[in-house]
């Protein structure tokens, strides 16, 4: 059988002759493998190079020897009844895997460390080790890949993924240096991220960052100055973010930085059921207006609760701040120029010293919403509907 690192200088020659392909050969030292004494490959051992799986059909005697491998064979196999939770039984047609360090075989479907290898045809006890049947199979399946979006979940992989809900990223921070203008949708399963360094928000309009369910289920904290940094460099027209049941935990940071120092045109961030826990200082969400010739406008909604301070520094009269079904634990403060900044508070909840509207010209609209007392956090005053200005 001819091997695949033999030079072949004829189109058409067949490289694998067995089986339409399914033998396919390596040299041994490209092989993981089980661990032996003399560490090299036995025949019959499971086996992988790259993400290519399969069974060797003969042993080595050097890192040199070229190995075929069965890539869709029905073989008896030493199978561990385990998955990455603990012990579970293997049950006929449950998927096996195989770990990509020590080749050994389980449920274990972290693709941060396995990858697919073929199915259960026999059965195993629950943490058991023991030789089964195992259907041999070599197509790494892309999972159910979408090209508008990017799962990240605690069990996915940075290295392997690819961003599907089979085979998703480990972190947030790279799944947003996978977005595109057509791929800008980024889903969290639940786990708490804690990502080495700020999420810089990528200069694509319309990107969603979105927490795969709510009440705090999702919990991303980062290093540095802030958790989330919002500041596009979009020019050519008005930008919008959107982040959606995300909780963001900072400690002495910033939670949410919105900044439009690099804007010509309006930015806008919208946020849905977002909440923010403050670990020590910092505030949880920063609205700074540094180009005063364009707006910033926050749409916030059913954010339950935000504990550290918002700060709207605001320098344009299209400013606007509103809010719906919110609790602000930790206040709302504007700040900046005589601008008639709208802040909108439709039933939401304020701690009562921090709420300070910081220039007379801003305006405050209240609907069906209520201050609670510093002293006494059960008691709340509820506001009459209108406005002050």
């Amino acid at each position: 059988m001819p091997n695949l690192y033999d030079e072949f200088d004829t189109a058409g020659k067949e490289v694998s002759s067995t089986y339409e392909g399914r033998h396919v050969t390596f040299p041994e030292s490209y092989l993981v493998h089980p661990s032996h004494t003399d560490g090299l490959v036995d025949g019959k051992d499971p086996v992988l190079a790259g993400n290519i799986v399969g069974v060797a059909l003969k042993g080595a005697a050097a890192a040199t020897d070229q190995i075929a491998i069965d890539t869709e064979g029905i073989w008896a196999l030493t199978v561990v009844a385990t998955d990455q939770l603990g012990n579970s039984a293997v049950a006929v047609g449950d998927e096996i895997y195989i770990n990509r360090t020590t080749a050994v075989l389980s449920k274990n479907s972290d693709s941060e460390n396995n990858i697919p290898f073929g199915v259960a045809l026999m059965s195993a006890s629950s943490g058991a080790t023991d030789v089964i049947a195992v259907k041999v199979h070599n197509d790494v399946p892309v999972g159910q890949f979408d090209e508008s979006y990017i799962v990240v979940s605690k069990g996915g992989s940075d290295t392997y993924g690819d961003g599907s809900f089979e085979s998703p990223f480990l972190t947030v921070t790279k799944a947003i240096t996978m977005l595109s203008a057509t791929r800008k949708t980024i889903y969290v399963l639940p786990g708490e991220y804690a990502e080495a360094a700020p999420l810089v928000w990528p200069n694509i309009n319309g990107v969603q960052l979105v927490g795969m369910e709510g009440n705090g289920n999702v919990v991303i904290s980062a290093a540095g100055t802030e958790v989330i940094d919002i500041t596009p460099t979009f020019t050519s027209a008005s930008f919008e973010a959107f982040i959606e049941n995300i909780c963001v935990k900072h400690t002495a940071q910033i939670g949410i930085e919105i900044d439009n120092t690099n804007m010509t045109k309006k930015l806008l961030v919208h946020l849905k059921g977002v909440s923010a826990e403050q670990v020590s200082t910092g505030n949880s969400i920063n609205i700074e207006n540094l180009a005063s010739g364009n707006a910033i406008r926050v749409y916030m909604s059913d954010c339950k609760e935000i504990e550290g301070l918002v700060l709207f520094t605001a320098a344009n009269s299209g400013d606007r701040f509103r809010a719906n079904e919110c609790i602000f634990a930790g206040g709302i403060t504007t700040a900046g120029g005589a601008i008639t900044l709208e802040v909108m508070l439709q039933a939401c909840i304020v701690l009562a010293s921090a709420l300070t509207i910081g220039n007379a010209a801003n305006i405050l609209t209240y609907r069906g919403s209520m201050y609670r007392s510093d002293a006494d956090p059960a008691v709340y005053t509820e506001l009459a509907d209108g406005y002050s200005a």
